[in-house]
């Protein structure tokens, strides 16, 4: 409130400072005019108010509503209160698509903005070819690397490294993953690339590993899914072996241990042919299970003279 007569009696006799002035100290003859970016919109107030963030004003006196603020435009913003000058362009990869706003928005994910100042290009974001890619808040749009994909519920990183037991192959529109082929594998993620199960070893359902034949199979080849039982009577030394082992005469089964009381192993099945030719007794392996013994008609096989020949290999 304000005076310019002198004499009064009594506060209430003082003249109220009317909407868009200001009166800063008690003792005043006149109200002041609000200064550029501030309002008041109420009678008798003692100190104006600053035009909201979202709004602007570079006027000696604004008004008296809050409404003779300036709207920001769109692609532009103020984020203080109180400002008097025109209203920022949203940065890079950022925009405004409404009047007035005190922030702007970030660039969807698959969308950007550049950092070029120009208020027409901050009213909405430019989508990325449809090959690439982008952050939320991006200002450049980029083609995921080969052993990553496109993953659409992480807006922040949307390239993705792919998991173990897959590999990243390259398309025309982008880039995908692609599950390991069997009898190969891959333990570590984002790469491009499958390896495969080296012989001794198969592959596994995730693909992410390959696991040494038990004992007793094997595999002499790379990229196999299943090991290969050990003929009967052979053996691996171990785990993961790429070949099987014959046990010698009197021994067999894993480890090749002692046959046991009572049996045997190591003897071929003798076939004894009678001929008719004029040929001195003979002993011939037909092959590693049988022996094929060949002698005259006319000469006596018995026990003394009817060699059997040991397997060595089964």
């Amino acid at each position: 409130m304000y005076s310019t007569t002198t004499g009064l009696k009594a506060p209430n006799e003082c003249t109220e400072c009317p909407k868009g002035f200001q009166q800063l100290s008690k003792v005043t003859t006149a109200c002041l005019e609000c200064s550029r970016g501030k309002f008041i919109d109420e009678k008798g107030s003692t100190e104006c108010l600053d035009c909201p963030a979202g709004k602007w004003s570079n006027d000696n006196k604004v008004g008296f509503e809050e409404t003779q603020c300036k709207f920001c435009p769109t692609g532009k913003n103020s984020t203080a209160s109180g400002i008097t000058t025109d209203c920022s362009v949203c940065p890079g990869g950022m925009y405004a698509d409404e009047e007035g706003t005190d922030f702007c928005k970030k660039c969807d994910m698959g969308q950007f903005n550049l950092n070029d100042n120009k208020i027409i290009n901050h009213k909405q974001c430019n989508p990325c070819p449809l090959d690439q890619t982008s952050h939320r808040g991006s200002t450049y749009c980029y083609r995921c690397a080969t052993g990553m994909f496109f993953n659409t519920s992480n807006p922040d990183q949307p390239c993705e490294a792919c998991p173990k037991g897959y590999k990243g192959i390259d398309l025309i529109d982008g880039v995908m993953c692609m599950s390991c082929d069997p009898g190969q594998y891959q333990s570590e993620k984002g790469k491009p690339y499958c390896l495969p199960c080296v012989p001794g070893e198969k592959g596994t359902s995730s693909r992410n590993s390959c696991v040494g034949c038990p004992v007793g199979r094997f595999t002499n080849e790379t990229k196999q899914v299943k090991c290969t039982r050990c003929p009967q009577s052979d053996f691996t030394a171990g785990t993961g072996s790429t070949f099987c082992q014959s046990c010698s005469p009197g021994t067999a089964g894993a480890g090749c241990v002692n046959c046991l009381q009572g049996t045997y192993r190591g003897l071929m099945i003798v076939q004894i042919f009678a001929v008719h030719a004029l040929l001195d007794f003979t002993t011939i392996v037909q092959n590693k299970h049988f022996a094929l013994v060949v002698y005259r008609e006319d000469m006596q096989v018995t026990n003394h003279n009817l060699h059997v020949i040991p397997v060595h290999q089964v």
